[in-house]
């Protein structure tokens, strides 16, 4: 039997994708991360995105859009020593696949971005890349990620594997 649902449509999130599904320890509130891309879209307009939900009625109690520079998303998130971790697709660079890079993200419970990363390739000028950052697995002080992608330019038949540590600190 279906308790309840919600639908959320508008001009701000007719394109979203929601990667993960966490509840908040302190409060009990359900957190859902992933992408949304504003209307209209400019090609510059997807941002990572941080929900947060009533459990009970699944109203929307908090709604966050993170413009870490271009187009981000939040491919995976997890709750590590009270805060939480963000990997995914960010672009610094102000647009264009070539800028792709995989991208780390630190926050507190409450949605307060306390840093953002980028790995692997420089987003500088001349060195063109389309990196994907797609896992994360804590244990103790680092966080390791796997991702995939073309380091030597934007090509989807070209990809290498890759798998990296940080600490906490990235």
């Amino acid at each position: 039997q279906l308790v309840w649902t919600q639908r959320f449509i508008g001009p701000t999130n007719n394109r979203a994708a929601l990667m993960t599904f966490i509840e908040n320890p302190q409060n009990g509130r359900y957190m859902v991360f992933g992408t949304i891309n504003p209307a209209p879209a400019s090609g510059l307009g997807c941002d990572a995105i941080f929900l947060q939900f009533d459990p009970n009625t699944g109203v929307l109690l908090d709604d966050q859009a993170y413009n870490l520079g271009s187009c981000e998303n939040f491919s995976r998130t997890i709750l590590w020593q009270n805060d939480l971790y963000h990997v995914g697709r960010y672009n610094f660079a102000g647009g264009g696949e070539n800028k792709f890079r995989p991208g780390l993200t630190k926050m507190g419970l409450n949605g307060v971005e306390d840093w953002s990363r980028l790995y692997l390739v420089d987003v500088a000028a001349n060195f063109n890349a389309r990196l994907y950052v797609s896992g994360i697995v804590p244990e103790g002080n680092t966080l390791t990620m796997a991702g995939f992608g073309d380091p030597d330019g934007t090509a989807i038949d070209d990809v290498n594997l890759y798998i990296y540590q940080t600490d906490l600190d990235g």
